[in-house]
């Protein structure tokens, strides 16, 4: 099955509310997010990536859960066992599930997949409490700038956003809310003694638990 771009998303969402791109932006604005129509034509065209932040509020003037960015797969499942709780906001319990399990789509049958179940709400509105992280646990499966990771720095392990900043020598690990008990975890890259003990796992989907939204989230790389 093709996934839906999200440009094709937000063109669908358009018609289904019978909206142009100007209208959209006016919309924006008067929400007090400024955004051009230029930039939502853009989105639409793919030659503009839509971030987790304008998804929120282009959802959110719509009307619409922001899930429906996300394409739901329904194609033939498999089983994969759940193997702990991650910490997404609340301090991590690192609880084994004995019989939690989860059913992924038969063309995802990875076997470095693996499942955790989110513990915390600083992820909210893309990870919830209790919503089901896979991600892969090969580390050698290339992580880029935005790509949502799980992680384990020293004894701290978490589910956030990876931020490279090249530049300065700095990875940072941030939440999308973030609090005094979940915050940005920033690394030096050129400190061989530090990053040898950084591993990173990229996360490929997010499974919504029934009292969120039964919705299964495929996550797509934004720049």
């Amino acid at each position: 099955m093709n996934c839906k771009t999200k440009g094709e998303i937000l063109s669908n969402l358009l018609k289904k509310h019978s909206l142009s791109q100007r209208k959209l932006a006016q919309m924006l604005k008067e929400a007090g997010y400024d955004r051009k129509e230029d930039a939502i034509s853009k989105y639409i065209r793919g030659e503009r990536q839509l971030s987790i932040d304008m998804i929120e509020k282009i959802a959110k003037v719509l009307n619409e859960n922001v899930c429906i960015f996300f394409d739901e797969n329904k194609t033939q499942s498999l089983t994969l066992k759940i193997e702990r709780k991650i910490n997404c906001g609340i301090v991590p319990s690192s609880e084994i599930l004995d019989e939690d399990l989860i059913f992924i789509s038969s063309n995802e049958t990875k076997f470095s997949l693996k499942a955790l179940r989110a513990n915390g709400n600083n992820m909210s509105p893309l990870i919830e409490d209790n919503d089901i992280i896979i991600y892969d646990s090969d580390e050698n499966t290339k992580i880029v700038h935005g790509d949502l990771v799980v992680y384990k720095f020293y004894e701290e392990e978490a589910c956030k956003i990876f931020i490279n900043k090249p530049h300065i020598n700095i990875i940072e690990l941030k939440a999308i809310q973030n609090n005094e008990n979940f915050k940005t975890t920033a690394i030096k890259t050129d400190d061989k003694q530090i990053i040898k003990h950084l591993k990173l796992y990229k996360v490929v989907k997010i499974y919504k638990n029934l009292q969120n939204n039964q919705v299964a989230l495929k996550l797509v790389k934004e720049d």
